[in-house]
């Protein structure tokens, strides 16, 4: 997350640029006060105080900043790109277009990346702190930028955005002993039937899946190097135990 704040200013980024560093993230600005343009991939657009953007740092792009009734001030969230939970050929085509941040969900992102910069001193707190801030900035703007496209994101797409939205979900909450197919899909408003479909098409359970990434953690600590690993038995104590999943008319197929 950044606060930026500049005179009339133009930025480039070339090809070279990105060439030479490139951190592979969609950026995702809330115009604070005054003015600016962009451009990237040959569409253009003018954005005043309280207009949000996106555009990807892997390609490159020209803006401005404009001393328009303000010292151009703007609030950037840096979302990498493998937890964004939308297909990348679908948001190239939001960048650089003039988004809905009026009302709805962008209103909310707008409200709440201003909140954020208006308290960045007194939220000078704990990184515990700082990094669920950090998570909830990228569950809103992914949810605004799910509902941008979800209209129009034909079949595979949307499940493409289900699978890894509800796969980020779990690793983030894998220590919850409340983590569970219900919780998983009320966290995405679907019901459990589509929950278990999504994962049924990739040949995975949501059990299984939940499984895996505890004993890859477990995994993880018991071979982390300079470490004092723990007990086998601490760090089962540690995880709570597999999820179970609930049958659904989909869990039943050929074969079962």
């Amino acid at each position: 997350m950044s606060v930026l704040g500049f005179p009339d200013l133009r930025s480039v980024r070339t090809h070279r640029l990105i060439q030479r560093s490139d951190p592979e993230l969609w950026e995702v600005g809330a115009v604070l006060d005054g003015a600016m343009t962009l451009e990237q991939a040959r569409s253009r657009v003018s954005l005043s105080a309280g207009d949000v953007v996106v555009w990807d740092s892997s390609r490159e792009f020209d803006s401005a900043a404009l001393d328009v009734g303000g010292r151009p001030r703007l609030i950037v969230a840096h979302l990498p790109r493998h937890a964004v939970p939308v297909p990348e050929q679908v948001l190239r085509g939001l960048v650089a277009r003039e988004l809905p941040a009026r009302a709805g969900a962008g209103a909310l992102v707008t409200g709440f990346l201003r909140g954020l910069a208006e308290q960045a001193t007194a939220l000078g707190g704990t990184r515990k702190q700082a990094e669920g801030l950090g998570a909830t900035t990228i569950d809103l703007v992914a949810a605004f930028l799910s509902g941008m496209v979800d209209a129009d994101m034909p079949g595979p797409a949307r499940h493409t955005a289900l699978l890894l939205a509800s796969k980020r979900f779990i690793r983030r909450n894998l220590g919850a002993p409340e983590l569970s197919p219900t919780t998983i899909a009320a966290a995405h408003h679907m019901s459990l039937r589509s929950l278990h479909y999504v994962f049924q098409r990739e040949e995975q359970t949501v059990a299984g899946f939940v499984r895996e990434e505890r004993l890859e953690r477990c995994r993880a600590e018991l071979t982390a190097p300079g470490l004092v690993a723990p007990e086998p038995r601490a760090t089962g104590d540690r995880a709570p135990a597999p999820v179970t999943c609930h049958p659904s008319p989909v869990s039943y197929g050929r074969g079962q």
